[in-house]
């Protein structure tokens, strides 16, 4: 039993019609969300209001990037840009700060619980999940403190940072 129907006649998926659609675009192309919605209601039973057309390009951007090279972002209350190859660098930074901030609340989520509410092999499952992530943060932090005096010791060298 297949769980996922087509909703489009000619079968495609909401991916596939996104990449069809962005295919060939010029960086710094616009796309509006009523265009994208029209392009992915073609040939559909179902309608792309704009958070439809939100989730069905979040789906469909890692698939861009590997497939066309292409990033693409929002402009607010507009649609969406396909980045300038100079704006992937900016772009990527956005999602770090976005993952590191998500893997902050997750370590929170860890490290707040009523221990005393769990279960004696949840608790144990629990302790070694912490562990490993507790041991991941570090590592990373440690990463990303080396990886700033690197930068700015190459940027002293090269003149473009001041001393702080």
């Amino acid at each position: 039993m297949n769980k996922f129907k087509s909703t489009r006649s000619n079968g495609k998926s909401d991916r596939t019609v996104l990449l069809e659609l962005f295919f060939g675009g010029k960086a710094g192309q616009m796309y509006t969300f009523d265009e994208i919605g029209a392009a992915l209601s073609k040939d559909s039973t179902r309608a792309f209001n704009t958070a439809a057309v939100r989730g069905a390009v979040g789906v469909s951007y890692r698939a861009l990037l590997k497939e066309q090279s292409r990033a693409i972002h929002s402009v607010r209350g507009v649609g969406y840009r396909l980045a300038e190859a100079s704006e992937h660098n900016r772009l990527a930074v956005i999602r770090k700060t976005r993952a590191d901030k998500q893997f902050e609340t997750g370590m929170l989520t860890l490290q707040q619980v009523r221990w005393d509410e769990m279960p004696t092999d949840a608790r144990h499952a629990h302790e070694g999940t912490l562990m490993l992530y507790s041991a991941l943060h570090q590592q990373q932090k440690a990463m990303e403190s080396r990886l700033s005096r690197v930068e700015n010791a190459i940027g002293k060298l090269l003149g473009n940072v001041k001393e702080s």
